[in-house]
């Protein structure tokens, strides 16, 4: 008797295992993303590093690439734009312009749009662009029901630039070239309540 009773307890188990498995996949086959899936504050950590100047679709490598890291907290609101402000630093110095009292650069908005299959663009516009500030194009990927989000720096328009390593300097308007990767996550405010 104890026997059967194992056999039903694992066979159960085992069975539950394969609906939970396959309620898993059917739901991630069905699962649809679009700009709604983006709602709410995120915290963004950005790295990576700026390589050099484009000019004529050509990479003319800096010397030196600039390291970037910075932090970031955006607001999404579901429709497909959103608010931002961030602290970057810029190989080894904080990005010069006007900030608030906690050293964050205020005032960044921008669009996004996330298709059905959960990849999407960010277009974000920094205060004074395009004459004194940066715009960015961003290819990105939301996950975990759009708790992640994880992109790439794929265009980044600047006012200037240093030249590059052979002396070709930017043109108007001025592209540089990004390797850098953000990673957001969306903030519990509520604390889990």
């Amino acid at each position: 008797m104890i026997m059967t009773h194992r056999f039903w307890n694992n066979s159960a188990a085992a069975a539950a295992l394969v609906l939970m498995s396959l309620s898993g996949a059917a739901r991630a086959d069905g699962h649809q993303c679009s700009n709604s899936t983006l709602r709410g504050t995120y915290s963004f950590g950005v790295h990576g590093s700026l390589v050099g100047v484009i000019a004529g679709g050509v990479l003319y490598p800096y010397s030196s690439p600039q390291l970037i890291d910075g932090v970031a907290v955006q607001t999404f609101d579901g429709k497909g734009t959103f608010t931002r402000k961030d602290f970057l630093m810029n190989t080894g110095l904080p990005r010069p312009g006007a900030t608030n009292t906690a050293g964050f650069a205020e005032g960044e908005t921008g669009t996004y749009q996330v298709n059905a299959d959960c990849t999407g663009t960010m277009h974000i516009v920094f205060p004074g662009a395009p004459a004194a500030g940066a715009i960015l194009d961003i290819q990105l990927v939301v996950g975990d029901d759009g708790q992640l989000v994880r992109g790439v720096v794929s265009k980044e328009q600047v006012p200037g630039s240093m030249p590059s390593a052979n002396g070709m300097t930017c043109g108007a308007p001025c592209f540089i070239g990004p390797q850098i990767s953000i990673e957001g996550t969306k903030v519990d405010t509520d604390h889990g309540r």
